[in-house]
């Protein structure tokens, strides 16, 4: 599975947060968090994809397009 990362960024942007923030509410630790943006062999679980979800508020479609790119 890859994730877009590029688009998820945006979104992260757009909602005036950043990384560290989103791990933050996510209980995520910001270096986990920093190397799955990175696409390091690290993905993201299905409730940290729930997650990103709910605190960005992406739509089904926003989120087909961003963690089954």
């Amino acid at each position: 599975m890859h994730v877009d990362t590029d688009r998820l960024k945006g979104k992260i942007v757009a909602h005036g947060l950043t990384q560290e923030r989103v791990a933050a509410q996510m209980g995520v630790d910001r270096s986990t968090f920093s190397r799955k943006m990175q696409n390091k062999a690290l993905t993201f679980s299905v409730g940290e994809m729930h997650a990103l979800c709910r605190i960005l508020g992406l739509t089904a479609e926003e989120a087909k397009q961003i963690f089954l790119a």
